[in-house]
């Protein structure tokens, strides 16, 4: 996946998923100045939409390694199995997500990104993920919400196809929230 940095402040208006934009300002709304939302902050209640197409990722260590700690059930659907307590690395996905989650640990900002996803028997379907800072009481990265969106004219995901491309588009962007 190719992810390209934007340096300019940037907000809700620049991602194409409305439902990504009211994440975003969702979790805006739950950071302190200069303090990440903890996990703990967040209401489920309050996501109850978007639960289905979020993840929750633990950061491991230095450099940093990812957990996946929670799969939604859109994900799961989608990716083609639930990755929940594994590795990303393990992941058939986890090469191409470890980029934009090591640039939110490097930035303790968000990141968007746009690509697609392809099946073997070649359905296809475009997608824009938006990846979350989540700490412990200060500006350290300790876990990533990701949340993701999916566009495609007919939304037929193949039964029991593996994803085997997560391909990037020049749109995606490094996201300096204020």
């Amino acid at each position: 996946m190719e992810h390209l940095t934007r340096t300019d402040q940037v907000g809700g208006d620049d991602l194409t998923s409305a439902r990504l934009a009211a994440l975003l300002g969702y979790w805006s709304g739950k950071r302190a100045r200069g303090v990440l939302p903890r996990r703990g902050d967040l209401d489920p209640a309050d996501l109850r939409d978007l639960l289905p197409n979020l993840m929750l990722l633990d950061v491991e260590s230095a450099p940093p390694r990812f957990r996946f700690r929670l799969v939604g059930t859109r994900m799961v659907e989608v990716l083609g199995h639930d990755a929940t307590g594994l590795p990303l690395e393990d992941g058939r996905e986890g090469h191409d997500l470890l980029e934009p989650l090591r640039r939110v640990v490097a930035t303790a900002r968000p990141v968007a990104s746009l690509g697609t996803l392809a099946w073997s028997n070649g359905g296809r379907v475009d997608i824009e993920w938006l990846f979350l800072p989540l700490g412990a009481g200060g500006a350290e990265v300790t876990m990533i919400l990701a949340g993701a969106d999916f566009f495609s004219p007919s939304l037929v995901w193949p039964e029991g196809e593996p994803l085997i491309e997560l391909a990037g588009r020049p749109e995606a962007a490094a996201l300096a929230v204020a």
